[in-house]
């Protein structure tokens, strides 16, 4: 299981790590991910947040609450509750959910809040994150990194 999770993780780093043209084709993929359900103005914030790194910093309240996954032995982890801070942060960056590695739900809970889970389809992990309209802005507002279920 560890192995699997490692393995997982380098996969998302490498999506993290793509250039900019790849950057320019992920975001219309994103397009074509998001439920039309979701307002017209999340949807063109969410697709600016994976593709301008200035902008993502810009709409995440700091210190970011939210959980991170912590290895307690070799083949168990536990979730703890964590403080994302500007220093540490990783960019977000947009995922290709065309190939079928990974599945997106959104449980909207009001207008101005949306909730975002992307899971692995091969494994039981599921990352999580939170999006809330502050005034005329949406802005990140809670993050869980991957963690098994």
């Amino acid at each position: 299981m560890k192995n699997l999770f490692l393995l997982f993780l380098a996969g998302v780093s490498l999506l993290a790590c793509r250039s900019k043209s790849d950057s320019v084709a992920a975001s219309e993929t994103i397009s074509m991910a998001l439920p039309s359900e979701l307002p017209a103005d999340f949807v063109a914030f969410y697709q600016k947040f994976h593709t301008d790194s200035l902008y993502q910093m810009g709409h995440i309240i700091w210190p970011l609450l939210g959980q991170t996954s912590v290895q307690v032995d070799s083949t168990h982890s536990e979730k703890q509750p964590t403080q994302w801070l500007k220093e540490n942060w990783r960019m977000h960056r947009a995922v290709d959910f065309s190939k079928g590695d990974f599945l997106q739900e959104w449980t909207p809970m009001s207008e101005t809040l949306l909730i975002e889970r992307i899971r692995t389809t091969g494994a039981n992990y599921v990352l999580e994150r939170r999006f809330a309209k502050s005034g005329d802005e949406w802005e990140l507002i809670y993050y869980a990194d991957m963690q098994e279920m």
